[in-house]
């Protein structure tokens, strides 16, 4: 409410006809507008109103609690969104201010209705496109830059090394997501090769629940790569807007992000950053689902930037893997203890499977299991065998997704539950069981 009145200097539901009414009248009517949702249109009366954040005002005045944003952080995700959005209209509007031709974004994307629910997405995802019409399919699309074949649209995704932009390949006449490494580390050797080196690992895993490479190169000095778009939210997005998730829907993406996992290990391949934010989430309708329709979700493993190629040594550790790749220790609230110890010879493809457990946990009850600072991983590793059940917090959890979980996060990767054909074979069980 307060951006909306911010935006058009009104309250959305005060009327100002109410004036001369009893104190006890104003408040009946005033509530009996909230119930309802009736409110002016904000852009009838703020034309240049950005799209991105029309979707803001109308996710957060939503009658229905349930549907409204569940905690702050995806409110945060989607203002940055808009203010991104806003900040490259005015960089174009001051590089072409005569207006002509000004449009950030893509014709067919410029159409597309403002319902967060079916136009929300991820880090390499974005919006799905009206068809073009026969006059609109001779006109290129207009974006910020032109990319050597690639024509930026805007901006869909950005990260601590990474900016993620929907693009419009122009000889091949579809619309890609283009990863391109950050300005300050164009210089740092490093960096390149941990960017050329996720290009190289991803191009050789061929797994539908693997996102894959079409192309790596360097442009004007720049590394990019290229990616096909998402058409839906991360796990990372959809937690924050949903919270805890439905048990059948939680052990599906257990299941598909465990196989994409168990494809790459078996092909020396180990992830070393498994988080919400690596797993993208694809739905029969594009977008961010409404909490009713999680149904037919398609887990997408992404970013295999800290991944290392390894060769299995005793107990099925990694052996071999670069000091730096084994130092680097994940994201903090996702990383096993041996990676917070800095264990060396214990990180290993266990090492993911404990990530895939604390992602569980947070889906089933909708609460990180782990802050994310240096403190947080010290009582992490002082208190790693005391993890609380997830049926503390969700009475209405199977016994088997509870015991899948907690083994997921034994703290010693040889007690762990790390072959994934028994965890495959455990979670299909448990989910045919809460499906019946």
């Amino acid at each position: 409410m307060i951006l909306y009145q911010a935006l058009t200097g009104k309250h959305p539901f005060v009327d100002p006809a109410w004036q001369g009414k009893t104190r006890a009248e104003r408040r009946t009517m005033l509530f009996q507008n909230i119930r309802k949702t009736e409110y002016p249109p904000p852009e009838a009366m703020v034309p240049d109103l950005a799209p991105s954040l029309l979707r803001v005002i109308q996710h957060a005045l939503r009658s229905d609690p349930k549907e409204r944003y569940a905690d702050g952080r995806a409110m945060l995700e989607d203002l940055a969104e808009a203010w991104r959005e806003a900040k490259a209209d005015a960089q174009l509007v001051a590089a072409n201010p005569t207006g002509i031709e000004s449009s950030t974004r893509h014709p067919a994307v410029a159409k597309q209705a403002p319902d967060p629910a079916l136009s929300e997405t991820a880090s390499v995802a974005a919006p799905a496109a009206e068809p073009a019409s026969e006059e609109e399919s001779t006109e290129p699309p207009r974006g910020l830059a032109d990319f050597g074949r690639y024509r930026l649209l805007r901006e869909i995704g950005h990260g601590g090394q990474g900016v993620v932009y929907l693009a419009h390949d122009s000889v091949l006449e579809r619309d890609v997501a283009l990863k391109v490494l950050q300005a300050s580390f164009h210089a740092d050797q490093e960096m390149l090769a941990l960017f050329r080196h996720e290009a190289r690992v991803a191009a050789r895993l061929n797994h539908p629940h693997i996102i894959p490479i079409f192309d790596f190169g360097v442009q004007d000095g720049k590394p990019y790569l290229i990616m096909p778009l998402i058409e839906g939210p991360s796990l990372d997005r959809l937690l924050g807007r949903h919270g805890a998730l439905p048990v059948a829907f939680c052990l599906q993406i257990l299941i598909q992000a465990a196989d994409a996992l168990a494809y790459a290990h078996r092909n020396g391949v180990v992830h070393l950053d498994v988080k919400p934010g690596n797993i993208l989430l694809r739905f029969p309708r594009p977008g961010m689902p409404a909490a009713g329709m999680l149904e037919e979700p398609t887990a997408i493993l992404t970013d295999f930037t800290m991944s290392e190629w390894f060769r299995a040594g005793e107990r099925g550790n990694a052996q071999g893997l670069s000091e730096t790749a084994r130092r680097a220790g994940g994201t903090l609230p996702y990383a096993a203890p041996e990676q917070l110890a800095e264990r060396l010879e214990a990180i290993g493809p266990a090492s993911d499977f404990y990530a895939l457990g604390v992602i569980l946990h947070e889906m089933l009850t909708g609460k990180r299991l782990f802050d994310g600072g240096a403190d947080g991983a010290t009582r992490r590793l002082l208190n790693a065998d005391r993890i609380e059940p997830p049926s503390l917090s969700r009475q209405d959890l199977h016994p088997a997704a509870d015991a899948i979980c907690l083994d997921l996060l034994a703290a010693d990767p040889a007690k762990r539950l790390a072959d994934p054909a028994w965890l495959l074979e455990r979670t299909r069980r448990a989910l045919r069981d809460c499906e019946t």
